[in-house]
């Protein structure tokens, strides 16, 4: 009875979903397939194969396979004679080795206690004990660890976590390779900003705008998707309409956000499908009872819904909405009692600590780096593809890209130069098909000029066709020093199955935003998108309380 419930729940949420991205409903094919396992494929162990895989990348970063792994700048560190050990769950690792690659002096003062110096920093670390000192121009700090150095073979371990971090350097432990990574966060967005020194300049402009807002926007919103005749024929509604209005109110250190949303023919889809679930269920009268009105309540909801949230830049979210209420209500996650005034909090959501804007390019990819540490699980693997990125990017914007003319940075491309970047990004791939994807450029037009004040304009115009497909790409944005601009984005997808229009315009100004998005896929569903808003400039913060009679809810304690 309890799982029909749950069902009811999910059901609910993928309805909610299906009809606001408009996607037809397709039946799922259940079959179970019971069909002798391939002779090649027998005995096959896809985790030794894995295996093999991470092995091979710790070869070429310099690592060992089967020991503990420490990777600095892309490279495994070189241990000789002794290696890391794990000693009650903390990474102690040979320190010598370690800090002389980081670029640390080391001393020892005798009475089994070594000095490590990094610049201003200094730390003091005495062998079986837990207490060490930290000196940095701030003063002189004393910090227990959780681990204690030690000697063996000669050789005095130290933690390396503790090490690291007290010296500035991040550490992250990869369970997959075994690997501790450390990363020197200053050094890389240095090497993001002095790489990329021009495109930091307008980074920065941007930036400089966002860490004056304090703006309170209110607007309304209007989302219809009507579906072409043959689709609608096997779909329960022919169309939908979602609108609603808002108010925002944001700094570049908090935001908090009203909303009321009207969610249209929802109800009526609710009406259809409900009596479905109790038909097929076996509940008893009171249970019954109290679902029906539950749906009676979700009905109401869906008609004029209201939410919530307030988000600092610690990562800290908080949101309240009455329809998540109802679900929690519906799947006996919660009773009404234990409900109560529920506020559900999203902590540090995919290691989001800290929203505050970052004030140059490269504390921004560094930002992104640490997004991708937490995304990837894999902190082996994060730091190679954020490298990929970086070295792909210097050929697309690096310094040398841009041209100065006048008072504007400008970076140009016309096809020629597109088809030599693509030889450039990939100078592996195969000659034939890099003919082919160069046939299949049949124009192209690209332009981005900025000033130091934050002016820019971008213009994108590119045509493409293969044997599949002819595609047109229309992009022109002009901003000036101002936060005023205008879009106008135009996507044309052409085949023998479909054809595909994207529009996509805005106009905004300090006073307020009119945007306009639609799609039209020819024969299957048009959707289009209005946003009007108008703001206004404070001089006071966003009300962050949350009411003393709240109930907190941590999403990461439901999963």
């Amino acid at each position: 009875m309890k799982q029909l419930k749950k069902q009811c729940l999910t059901f609910t949420l993928a309805l909610l979903m299906m009809l606001t991205l408009s996607v037809p409903a397709i039946a799922t094919d259940t079959t179970v397939y019971d069909e002798p396992v391939a002779e090649e494929y027998q005995g096959y162990d896809p985790m030794a194969d894995y295996e093999d895989y991470t092995n091979q990348e710790l070869l070429e970063c310099g690592g060992v396979a089967g020991q503990i792994n420490v990777k600095y700048n892309g490279k495994c560190i070189q241990f000789t004679d002794v290696i890391p050990e794990i000693k009650n769950d903390r990474t102690m690792v040979p320190m010598r080795a370690v800090v002389e690659t980081l670029g640390i002096q080391v001393e020892y003062l005798g009475d089994q206690t070594v000095e490590l110096v990094d610049g201003d920093t200094v730390i003091h670390l005495k062998a079986y004990e837990t207490v060490a000192t930290v000196e940095t121009a701030e003063g002189i700090e004393e910090i227990t660890m959780d681990s204690a150095s030690y000697i063996s073979n000669d050789r005095t371990y130290v933690p390396l976590r503790f090490v690291s971090e007290a010296l500035g350097y991040d550490v992250f432990w990869d369970g997959m390779y075994r690997t501790v990574v450390i990363m020197d966060k200053e050094a890389m967005i240095q090497d993001i900003n002095e790489t990329f020194s021009v495109l930091n300049l307008f980074y920065v402009s941007q930036m400089s705008k966002q860490k004056e807002m304090n703006q309170i926007e209110t607007g309304t919103f209007d989302l219809d998707v009507e579906l072409a005749e043959a689709v609608a024929a096997s779909a329960p509604i022919d169309a939908l309409n979602i609108d609603g209005e808002f108010e925002t109110h944001t700094t570049n250190s908090a935001a908090t956000v009203e909303m009321t949303v009207d969610f249209g023919q929802i109800v009526d889809l609710v009406d259809m499908y409900a009596p479905m679930f109790f038909a097929s269920s076996d509940i008893d009268e009171a249970e019954k009872a109290r679902m029906e009105a539950l749906i009676e309540d979700l009905k109401e909801n869906l008609k004029d819904s209201d939410f919530a949230y307030k988000m600092s830049k610690d990562g800290k979210l908080y949101f309240k909405a009455e329809l998540v209420d109802i679900f929690m209500l519906m799947s006996e996650t919660f009773t009404e009692e234990e409900l109560g005034d529920a506020w559900y909090l999203m902590d540090g959501y995919y290691g989001m600590k800290n929203m505050e804007i970052p004030e140059t390019l490269g504390e921004f990819a560094y930002m992104y780096l640490e997004l991708m540490q937490n995304s990837m699980q894999s902190s082996f693997d994060a730091y190679e593809v954020w490298m990929e990125i970086r070295d792909g990017a210097l050929l697309w914007v690096g310094d040398d890209t841009f041209e100065l003319k006048n008072d504007r940075y400008v970076w140009e491309m016309d096809k020629a130069e597109l088809i030599e970047l693509m030889a450039k990004m990939d100078p592996d791939m195969d000659e034939a098909y890099m003919q082919e994807e160069a046939e299949a450029i049949k124009q192209a037009d690209i332009r981005f000029r900025f000033k130091e004040d934050g002016a820019f304009d971008l213009l994108l115009d590119v045509e493409m066709e293969d044997e599949y497909n002819h595609t047109t790409f229309n992009y022109d944005v002009e901003a000036n020093a101002y936060s005023d601009f205008t879009v106008d984005y135009d996507i044309v997808i052409e085949n023998e199955y479909q054809n595909i229009n994207i529009n996509l315009d805005i106009d905004a100004t300090m006073r307020g935003t009119e945007a306009l998005f639609t799609v039209d896929v020819e024969d299957v569903v048009e959707v289009t998108f209005t946003v009007d808003t108008k703001i206004q400039q404070v001089d006071y913060e966003p009300d962050m309380t949350i009411p003393d009679t709240a109930n907190i809810i941590d999403i990461m304690d439901l999963q």
